[in-house]
């Protein structure tokens, strides 16, 4: 696998309620735009491309690798990016890598919070499914995930931080709730600030951003040429709706 370092890697994320974009070059961050929506990121995302490579001083014939978030995320986001991350990587001829959310959110915060500040803890990562639950998936102060994907509601993500104040054995440095559905989780807690203290529960509200998908791309280089396109991370079935005409034509 050949490292990225002098390659120009284009990177955006458009799973979640920031739309971003970031241009990576020679093991640093060149350009970057970034702008909080709740929807709209199909609109904003080419515009927001252009604009950076502008700012950046290329072209996008330029760009060496292409780097996406494949989620799990918002159903209609995680789409946004990906379709135009392989309609760039077919028109450029340029090779696509495909990062989860859970791994861009877990290396942001490895970056801000030492080994040891996190050592002993279990760290929850909640994605916000912008449908009142989380895409929550659990790993080790060593950031090795312990179980694989699920949706959960918050009321049991709470269940779970109590469990862990009513038995310290289980581990012995409480919990870290990670990414942006933390906010859910407090929303979902009940109890006052003193009782959440007192579960010892570290809270590290993190959005991914292009910036760290671009820096992890760099760290992989480019990938094998069977790796193949990537595909989209999906944790739960689409909502549809059966149309009252039964999907016929009005006339």
């Amino acid at each position: 696998m050949e490292r990225a370092i002098d390659l120009r890697i284009l990177a955006f994320d458009t799973s979640s309620t920031c739309c971003s974009v970031a241009l990576w070059q020679d093991d640093g961050l060149v350009a970057e735009r970034s702008e909080t929506m709740a929807r709209g990121h199909s609109e904003a995302l080419m515009p927001m491309i252009e604009e950076t490579l502008k700012d950046a001083g290329i072209m996008a014939s330029q760009v060496d690798l292409l780097a996406v978030t494949t989620g799990p995320g918002a159903f209609t986001g995680v789409r946004i990016g990906l379709a135009a991350a392989r309609g760039l990587a077919l028109a450029l001829q340029r090779p696509l890598i495909g990062l989860s959310v859970f791994e861009v959110v877990l290396h942001d915060m490895a970056s801000k919070i030492g080994t040891e500040d996190r050592r002993d803890r279990q760290i929850l990562c909640v994605i916000d499914t912008k449908r009142h639950d989380v895409f929550l998936q659990r790993f080790d102060h060593n950031l090795q995930p312990v179980n694989t994907a699920e949706v959960m509601d918050c009321d049991q993500i709470i269940e779970i931080l109590t469990a862990s104040r009513d038995d310290r054995s289980q581990l012995t440095n409480g919990y870290m709730v990670l990414g942006d559905g933390c906010d859910l989780v407090r929303e979902a807690w009940r109890g006052d600030q003193q009782a959440w203290q007192d579960m010892d529960v570290m809270v590290c509200n993190i959005q991914p951003q292009a910036a760290v998908v671009a820096e992890i791309a760099a760290s992989q280089g480019i990938p094998h040429p069977d790796a193949g396109l990537p595909r989209p991370v999906y944790l739960r079935s689409p909502e549809v709706r059966v149309s009252p005409t039964g999907g016929r034509l009005r006339i």
